[in-house]
């Protein structure tokens, strides 16, 4: 009976250690894009004054355009991370 006692300890401790785990990367991911949209929402309030600066803010939403199904993917991966994190 002590060996039972002692892999339910084990896999306890196994959850709650890839628990943390898991919220340390959620989490990290959380800050990564909160800061790609900041960054990026910072950039497209400047107004440009020339025409290299409208350029590059042309550009720049194109980028942000074509860069849109990775980043619903990231978001999608993250509600998948809590939703794991809820259940534990």
């Amino acid at each position: 009976m002590h060996w039972v006692q002692t892999l339910v300890m084990h896999a306890e401790q196994w959850v709650a250690k890839f628990s943390l785990l898991l919220h340390e990367i959620a989490i990290q991911e959380l800050q990564s894009l909160y800061d790609y949209f900041k960054s990026n929402t910072e950039r497209l309030r400047v107004t440009p004054s020339t025409l290299d600066g409208l350029a590059q803010v042309v550009n720049l939403q194109s980028s942000l355009d074509a860069d849109q199904p990775n980043i619903t993917a990231r978001f999608e991966l993250l509600h998948s991370m809590f939703a794991i994190l809820g259940k534990v």
